[in-house]
């Protein structure tokens, strides 16, 4: 045959097009398959909508999502991470502990039925953690202890200093330690710094205190 021959014939029947199908049979699109492998027959279940990564961190993150469209009751949802699942929850919303920092993960959502069907899962949302190197050069917090906070008329803390037993020894000349920062917080542990006081005094060192007792 010539190849205008093959060029004008009919095409194939396509694949899965409801006209093609039986009224009387269920359609592919009514096909949705769990994560064992078996399928539901007649789910009606729709994926759920814009997940969205929020309040992302160096070990954690929230998944947020909006119910799927239809009028199909949904008893919950399944939290999966490429592929597998690693959760349930009857909100709309997950926070997901334990991460690596500066690691990058795909999560997707599937609704769950009153008869255990699953959805389709939901569009894959791509997330990184934090690093801890960005947490390390984040801006230092307001300083505590500023001395334009305290009224001139006032004594200034740095006037009053307690010695070791407890008394206080008034008009002392040694000022107290200026803007006191806590920099490169992480899960656990802090760096404090801070600035030398005023005055001529000599200074031979710093105590640190937690809560009112010293610690360091």
């Amino acid at each position: 045959s010539s190849l205008d021959a093959i060029d004008s014939a009919e095409p194939s029947a396509p694949i899965n097009d409801d006209e093609s199908v039986d009224p009387g049979e269920p359609r592919v699109s009514d096909l949705v398959t769990d994560v064992s492998g078996s399928v539901n027959i007649g789910s009606t279940i729709g994926k759920p909508l814009r997940v969205v990564a929020r309040k992302v961190q160096s070990t954690m993150v929230t998944l947020t999502w909006k119910a799927p469209n239809g009028d199909a009751e949904v008893a919950g949802y399944n939290i999966f991470y490429d592929g597998d699942k690693i959760a349930s929850t009857k909100q709309r919303k997950f926070t997901i502990e334990g991460l690596s920092p500066g690691t990058a993960y795909k999560y997707s959502i599937r609704a769950v039925g009153v008869g255990d069907e699953l959805s389709p899962p939901s569009k894959e949302v791509s997330v990184t953690t934090s690093s801890l190197d960005a947490i390390d050069s984040a801006e230092p917090s307001a300083p505590i202890n500023d001395d334009e906070s305290v009224d001139p008329g006032e004594p200034r803390v740095s006037d009053l200093v307690t010695d070791v037993s407890g008394s206080v020894n008034i008009g002392s000349t040694i000022g107290k330690p200026l803007r006191v920062v806590a920099r490169k917080v992480q899960s656990t542990m802090v760096t404090l710094t801070w600035k030398a006081p005023n005055g001529d005094a000599e200074v031979a060192g710093y105590n640190i205190f937690y809560d009112g007792d010293k610690i360091a």
